[in-house]
């Protein structure tokens, strides 16, 4: 999971751009990474820990909005959330 985290949170940089002002390309292949992490540990965390299942999982969707929508701010906040949704399960 906590790789999964550390993925969402670069992908704003592929979304919009960085300090001299240029996006960087990639953007469609973090997106893959990040639904590919998803994937791998779903069906596993739905049976361990639901709530945190589905709220992890509407982080995933709000990746995939901010790259469809070119919203670099709702990569921001997904990767925001999920970190503390992780933080939150790994700490119980």
């Amino acid at each position: 999971m906590p790789q999964l985290v550390t993925v969402m949170t670069t992908l704003s940089s592929y979304i919009g751009p960085n300090k001299s002002g240029k996006t960087q390309s990639g953007k469609t292949e973090q997106l893959d990474l990040i639904n590919a992490l998803w994937s791998a540990i779903e069906t596993d965390l739905i049976i361990t820990d639901p709530s945190t299942a589905e709220s992890l999982g509407r982080m995933v969707n709000l990746s995939t909005l901010a790259v469809t929508a070119n919203r670099p701010a709702d990569a921001d906040k997904a990767a925001k959330f999920a970190g503390e949704v992780v933080a939150y399960f790994l700490n119980k």
